[in-house]
């Protein structure tokens, strides 16, 4: 059995296991001269950890309220997001790259978020009823 600890003040609200190679990320929240900060970590396996937005000294601003992972076409894990301003967010893993880049936003609220490899589209479901598709090349 292993324990990771995350730094001091640190409280993990969300966690995924990426389906191709088992990356443990978790999305945390803590607060820092009194603002409340949001973070992302990546882990192996093993507990390592590989990525930190804090230690790249990425900026997350807003709450994560929906993400999901995927696997692409060549083995690669990506996870897809949309923050409570309903921006939509698209990341490699193991780089936490474009995590300042939405590629789509809306004025709904969004309840949930996917997306379909084989088509290339981001689902995004809204509370309104809608489920937007939004064609997306990675």
């Amino acid at each position: 059995i292993k324990c990771v600890n995350l730094k001091t003040g640190r409280r993990p609200s969300s966690l995924l296991i990426t389906p191709a190679w088992g990356f443990v990320v978790v999305y945390e929240t803590f607060i820092q001269d009194g603002k409340l900060l949001h973070a992302i970590e990546v882990f192996s396996i093993n507990g390592e950890l590989i990525r930190s937005t804090t230690n790249q000294q990425i900026q997350i601003p807003q709450a994560i309220k929906s993400w999901s992972a995927f696997r692409d076409n060549k083995g690669f894990d990506y996870v897809i997001m949309a923050n409570d301003k309903n921006e939509c967010f698209l990341t490699e893993v193991f780089y936490l790259n474009n995590l300042d880049q939405p590629f789509f936003a809306t004025q709904s609220n969004i309840t949930a978020i996917s997306f379909l490899t084989d088509e290339s589209v981001a689902l995004v479901a809204t509370t309104n009823g809608d489920i937007i598709f939004v064609p997306f090349r990675l």
